[in-house]
């Protein structure tokens, strides 16, 4: 099965020689790591952000890869119940590409392997706090609702190869690393320059 990941002309870079600053923590063989054995697309982003955790399994507090199932996918591209999803993920692309002085996003591909603690979420119940949300501020009632919509993602968690279809915007979290000579690249698109005025 064939995953998608967005990342960005300098994390390309570090994924395929292995250069990084500081250490990475293998889950596997429960070590830290550098240097070309840092090398590939690691679970660095937590599920959960800092200070959203009532309720939630040790598991939830991992590092996962996001992915998806395609390359520009029409649950997120054509969503009616969150128009501008895409646009919105598309823009978080680029920020990490301003933050990074990245020129260019880069879409990813690989083989999914049954090995590689891969499982599909259903992202709808966030989405739909969040776009329910947007321009509040989080009062403690808020945080309560954001914890609850956290769960109820993380309920829907299924094994990617038992999942079957059927969540409104469905993302894949990886828990183990992709070595770099399963990544291809599929896609380069230019950044657009930012202006300051």
């Amino acid at each position: 099965m064939l995953l998608y990941h967005y990342t960005n002309d300098r994390c390309l870079k570090r994924m395929m020689d292995g250069t990084r600053d500081g250490y990475l923590y293998e889950p596997m063989r429960k070590r830290m790591v550098t240097g070309r054995d840092a090398a590939g697309l690691w679970p660095i982003r937590r599920f959960l952000p800092v200070g959203v955790a009532d309720g939630m399994p040790r598991e939830a507090f991992d590092s996962w890869t996001f992915a998806l199932l395609e390359a520009t996918p029409a649950t997120h591209a054509e969503n009616q119940e969150f128009p501008g999803l895409w646009d919105l993920m598309l823009g978080y692309f680029t920020a990490s590409c301003y933050r990074d002085d990245g020129k260019e996003i880069v879409l990813l591909s690989f083989d999914a392997r049954r090995n590689d603690r891969a499982f599909v979420i259903d992202k709808a119940p966030l989405e739909r706090l969040l776009y329910h949300l947007r321009g509040e501020t989080l009062g403690q009632e808020r945080r309560r609702e954001k914890s609850s919509a956290y769960r109820a993602v993380w309920s829907t968690k299924t094994p990617l190869f038992a999942y079957n279809g059927g969540f409104s915007v469905p993302e894949v979290i990886i828990g183990r690393p992709i070595a770099p000579e399963r990544l291809a690249v599929v896609e380069r698109i230019p950044v657009p320059q930012q202006e300051f005025f």
